[in-house]
């Protein structure tokens, strides 16, 4: 979509994605509320302020669950899970939906 963006194109409506020009001009500090992503038997969801996840696919937690606080801890150091259920449950619940899980 940026490409289209900077190439002049208008009216590109059947494609995916959204235009990031606003995030490289410094417009908008993010386009989407959250993003999901998924590698091997782990599914992540990040936003501006936090960062979790968790074995989604086998019952061997491996490192997670894991929830970071981003702005306090931008290195991820320190697992915060056992601090905020509530941030938990919420991204618990959006990895259920978007990896088709049912809740245990």
């Amino acid at each position: 979509m940026l490409a289209l963006h900077l190439l002049g194109v208008e009216g590109y409506t059947d494609t995916d994605g959204l235009n990031m020009w606003d995030l490289v001009t410094g417009a908008k500090s993010g386009i989407h509320e959250h993003v999901i992503t998924g590698f091997n038997n782990f599914g992540s969801v990040h936003n501006l302020k936090w960062h979790y996840f968790q074995n989604v696919w086998e019952d061997d937690p491996g490192l997670g669950p894991a929830l970071h606080d981003l702005e306090k801890d931008p290195g991820e150091e320190t697992n915060v899970v056992e601090q905020h259920p509530r941030i938990v449950a919420e991204m618990k619940a959006l990895l259920d939906e978007a990896f088709q899980l049912s809740p245990a």
